[in-house]
């Protein structure tokens, strides 16, 4: 018998668990009475308690028993202030489509379990967005986001939990098909409105008085839902437009509602996943008065083209524009010769392991939302060739290194031919100059082949302002010609190479450039 508590496996037949002294009662999976562990049949129904092995189960009416550590303690270190005040939030109804059909089908015991599994899905995905589970209602849940722990994106929240947990379900749904050849799917119901939030009690349980309907047409919303689907209020819809994409029900007949009431589907998150850019989709106010912040901005970033890596920090109370700055920046500066990378700690996002890091990736390979494995395997194809150009790169060092001339021009001509082709420039022109060296190690008749690929080579790192390789290069032509006669030249490209080493404060090559300097 294992512990719900500490999961720790105790003998058959105990009644508290021996790892941490949890009573263990006996729950009928008929009528779900709780009966002493010894009992043969259920008190209540008389079900035969012996027919399968007693399996304890978690305790859904005791919230510290499900809520994390992290939730809880926001919840009990702010009750004190929120308590008998108005919060606008956003309520979450979810329950199994089919139930009593699902029911049918199976053992008390097995049904037992599925939706046990199906409520540690919702539980999960709900406070990772940190919502409260209000209460349980025997094959379904009701959450609240926005109290008691107060967030101002209550209803984004709510949608972002809403699916995830149909995406988690859909993989759980998968496995009951092939185990019990059942289709399990669940309704989602959410709707934004008033409450006043009454006592909140040491066991986490929060007490409530709704203004208006507001869970009323939640509920209601969750119950005209299709099976798998999430139906928003025009309330919620409102609030959340700009972050997902939604397909409009119309007007729909709600019970107990005089009129019709607008609805709609909630299908995927948008492409505008920040408040600022859903504020900007629809039109920002003009951009006046920050031309000291801008520039101040612009300076890191045209020390950062000389190849000085820069790291700048914006700090300022909330509202100030530091986004808004971040963007004009942004828009401003010339789209040639910059990628731009986001990733953001988002409050809800504490309890995903390494988000900013995934959303940067995500923004490199340009995943979306929407998109199946299929067109994200196919896009992360497609940016992969650069890494094998620099592969390339990188084996032709070595042979070069080796003295393997034959064999490092085929490396740095493969690793040109696949940064050229997916516009690779920094690999392309490298590569040019590298490949320009080995042309003439065996055939000295090659040479000024060799000076005008090493040329090309670096005209396409200066085309694209990546000084520190463009100088290195005029550093590398200027040896080789001063090592096959060509010190006119040689002095020429050596010179470029210490006054853009001078500038940019690179002082080692700067040293063996002037070393180099001393020859003839």
């Amino acid at each position: 018998m294992k512990c719900p508590q500490c999961r720790f496996e105790n003998r058959k037949g105990a009644k508290f668990c021996n790892e941490c002294g949890h009573k263990f009662d006996c729950t009928c999976p008929k009528c779900h009475t709780s009966n002493s562990v010894s009992s043969k049949f259920c008190d209540e129904c008389g079900y035969d308690l012996r027919r399968a092995e007693v399996v304890p189960t978690i305790h859904k009416r005791e919230a510290p028993s499900y809520t994390p550590k992290f939730l809880a303690e926001k919840i009990l270190t702010t009750r004190s202030s929120i308590e008998g005040e108005r919060k606008l939030v956003t309520v979450l109804f979810a329950d199994v489509a089919n139930y009593t059909a699902i029911a049918e089908m199976l053992d008390p015991e097995e049904v037992h379990e599925i939706i046990d599994g199906c409520f540690k899905i919702l539980m999960n995905e709900i406070h990772r967005y940190e919502g409260t589970i209000n209460q349980f209602t025997g094959d379904g849940i009701m959450a609240i986001f926005g109290a008691p722990v107060a967030h101002e994106d209550h209803a984004q929240r709510a949608c972002y939990a809403s699916l995830a947990i149909q995406k988690a379900l859909g993989d759980y749904a998968g496995r009951l098909k092939q185990e019990h050849d059942i289709d399990f799917k669940m309704r989602i119901g959410i709707n934004s409105g008033p409450v006043v939030v009454g006592a909140i009690g040491d066991d986490l349980r929060m007490d409530y008085t709704a203004v208006g309907d507001t869970t009323n047409l939640a509920a209601r919303m969750e119950r005209e839902a299709r099976p798998g689907s999430i139906f928003v209020s025009k309330n919620s819809h409102l609030i959340a437009k700009d972050y997902f994409d939604f397909l409009p029900l119309g007007k729909m007949e709600i019970k107990g509602k005089k009129k019709p009431q607008e609805a709609y589907e909630l299908i995927r998150v948008g492409e505008e996943k920040t408040r600022l850019k859903a504020l900007a989709a629809r039109g920002l106010t003009k951009f006046v008065g920050r031309a000291n912040s801008m520039a101040a901005l612009m300076d890191p970033f045209e020390r950062a083209l000389t190849g000085s890596g820069q790291v700048v920090g914006i700090a300022g109370e909330a509202g100030v524009g530091k986004s808004r700055l971040l963007l004009e920046l942004i828009n401003q500066l010339p789209k040639a010769e910059f990628i731009c990378l986001g990733g953001r700690c988002l409050r809800y996002g504490e309890t995903i392991l390494y988000m900013p890091i995934l959303e940067i990736l995500r923004s490199y390979f340009d995943i979306k939302e929407k998109d199946r494995d299929p067109i994200i395997n196919r896009k992360i194809n497609a940016k992969i060739p650069y890494y094998l150009s620099l592969h390339y790169f990188a084996l032709g060092m070595v042979q070069l290194a080796s003295g393997n001339f034959k064999a490092s021009q085929a490396s740095f001509n493969r690793a040109f031919e696949l940064s050229h082709s997916h516009n690779e420039k920094w690999i392309e022109g490298t590569a040019r100059i590298y490949l320009g060296i080995t042309i003439a190690q065996d055939d000295k008749s090659q040479i000024e082949t060799a000076e005008k690929t090493m040329l090309a080579g670096i005209e396409i790192l200066d085309d694209r302002k990546i000084k520190p390789w463009s100088s290195i290069g005029y550093y590398i032509l200027g040896l080789f010609q001063a090592q096959h006669g060509k010190m006119g030249q040689a002095r020429t490209h050596l010179d470029t190479a210490e006054r853009m080493f001078t500038e940019m404060g690179m002082n080692y090559w700067l040293s063996l450039t002037r070393r180099a300097g001393d020859i003839g």
